[in-house]
């Protein structure tokens, strides 16, 4: 590694070993890269399964407790973003996130309530998205840089 890689959103430069290697078998950096992201994306969903599986967290502005659900971990981790690794590094201080988040409101998609936080990732506004269950509890689900979830949103 070369660099810091939640800043710069580069795992591994394109001069690093792996890189090298990989290029020697006919693999473009490209593949490289999403290889290492799947052993990332395994690495982060096997933490956050054993530590955050069951646990719940009021953020600041919400007097409702969000819990964590695998799927809504899954889910979490599969969304794509410009800076991938950053946001799935954020899985592992989640609570502490949703805890200082911003609480935006609540929406409808769908036939679904979400509730939407802000934060920052890497200078530039990010939404947390949680959902609401029939039986009124909340699930942690999933991340956005988009700012679509703010239509019809309200307090």
């Amino acid at each position: 590694m070369e660099g810091n890689p939640g800043i710069t959103g580069e795992i591994f430069s394109d001069d690093a070993s792996y890189i090298a290697n990989a290029k020697k078998y006919g693999q473009s950096s490209e593949e490289v890269e999403k290889l290492t992201n799947k052993v990332v994306f395994k690495d982060h969903k096997q933490w956050a399964a054993e530590n955050l599986k069951g646990e719940t967290v009021t953020p600041k502005d919400f007097c409702r407790a969000i819990e964590f659900s695998n799927n809504g971990i899954k889910e979490y981790l599969n969304q794509p973003h410009e800076n991938y690794y950053a946001k799935n590094e954020m899985i592992r201080n989640m609570p502490e996130i949703l805890e200082n988040a911003t609480y935006m409101g609540v929406t409808e998609y769908k036939g679904r309530t979400s509730h939407i936080f802000e934060v920052t990732v890497n200078g530039k506004i990010n939404y947390l998205i949680v959902n609401e269950q029939d039986d009124g509890r909340i699930y942690f689900h999933s991340i956005t840089s988009g700012n679509s979830v703010l239509i019809g949103i309200k307090k």
